[in-house]
């Protein structure tokens, strides 16, 4: 085996490569492996310090993934700074490796940016897909950064059906730029996109929410949940413990990274035995207490069902796979090999 270099791929490589690549099929593929048992995640490792503005970190996410076409191992690291939008910068950037599965040399090496935020958005598409009651005709987004964008990028295609958008974010200038921005883009589909003053008013009515926020401090009540809705709780802390005790359905992408984790409310809540494994017998001690419902892969894969009623509240708590970003990875690689992008950097 002779060893040549290791291939890296800029923003605008990974940008151009990614055109014609249908990054929800490949979210619905990791799944599927992953209920079969064919991808490992290992626990996330987590550094933060205190910088000028904010908390900085960095987070090292390795995974493996099995499959027909063979092995496919990698890793992605991401640093960033929840400060970075005061300052004009992208909250977070990165770079994923992709890792020779036989001698573990790295064999690529890639900007991440883009990757993470379509692939984040590609889950969010197909749990809306797999487990929404109907076609789902009002989505409610709180926050309107850049991962909010990504989502109504992915997302709004596919909903067929949807007739209104309501954006909420801490900043009014940012949801109304970001609905301007929807207003513009979906002018011809007859969506009606509009800000809301607050939280609550947002979720209400709305048959999907999807919370794409930095927050660490939860305030989503149940009650304002319309029944037969689908929360995606992409981001911290969003929903109140009520939330994920009260649903009728929870759904999780990876327990073992959840129960690893330290600062998200699933964690916690397991930690404190309100939450149990899929399986499990909830909380006895407290007599309170809820066995999460099935993992994303097992509904995706037809294995295990969410939803069994059409007025069921079913909370989605993808934590984020390593995984996704490989695969996704390792199929802009391929795209940008034939289509000559990128350069070798030698050893």
């Amino acid at each position: 085996m002779t060893d040549t270099g290791m291939e890296y791929l800029g923003s605008a490589d990974v940008d151009r490569a990614l055109d014609g690549i249908d990054v929800v099929e490949t979210a619905a593929e990791v799944l599927r492996l992953h209920a079969a048992g064919l991808v490992r995640t290992p626990a996330k490792a987590f550094l933060q310090w205190p910088a000028e503005e904010g908390a900085a970190r960095t987070l090292n996410m390795p995974s493996w993934l099995g499959g027909p076409e063979g092995p496919l191992v990698g890793t992605k690291i991401i640093n960033g700074n929840p400060a970075n939008a005061r300052l004009g910068l992208r909250r977070a950037e990165g770079l994923i490796l992709l890792f020779d599965p036989e001698t573990g040399h790295v064999r690529t090496m890639m900007q991440a940016a883009r990757i993470s935020a379509l692939r984040t958005a590609a889950v969010t598409a197909v749990a809306v897909e797999h487990l929404s009651a109907g076609p789902p005709r009002t989505l409610a987004v709180i926050g309107a950064g850049t991962l909010a964008e990504v989502h109504l990028e992915v997302l709004v295609p596919r909903l067929g059906e949807l007739r209104r958008l309501v954006i909420h974010d801490h900043d009014p200038r940012r949801a109304e730029k970001l609905a301007a921005h929807a207003a513009g883009a979906w002018a011809g589909r007859g969506v009606d996109c509009s800000t809301a003053s607050g939280a609550e008013e947002a979720v209400a009515g709305a048959d999907v929410v999807v919370t794409l926020t930095t927050t660490d401090e939860g305030y989503i009540r149940h009650g304002w949940l319309k029944k037969g809705s689908v929360l995606v709780n992409v981001s911290l802390d969003d929903p109140l413990p009520e939330v994920f005790l009260a649903a009728d359905a929870l759904v999780v992408d990876e327990w073992g990274l959840i129960t690893a984790d330290r600062r998200r409310i699933l964690g916690k809540l397991h930690r404190a035995g309100r939450i149990a494994e899929q399986g499990g017998q909830g909380a006895p001690a407290l007599g309170e207490g809820r066995a999460v419902t099935a993992h994303l892969g097992e509904v995706v894969a037809g294995t295990r069902p969410a939803r069994t009623h059409e007025h069921d509240i079913v909370l989605v708590n993808p934590i984020g796979m390593s995984a996704q970003d490989m695969a996704l990875a390792a199929k802009v690689a391929q795209r940008a090999q034939a289509l000559g992008l990128g350069s070798v950097l030698p050893h």
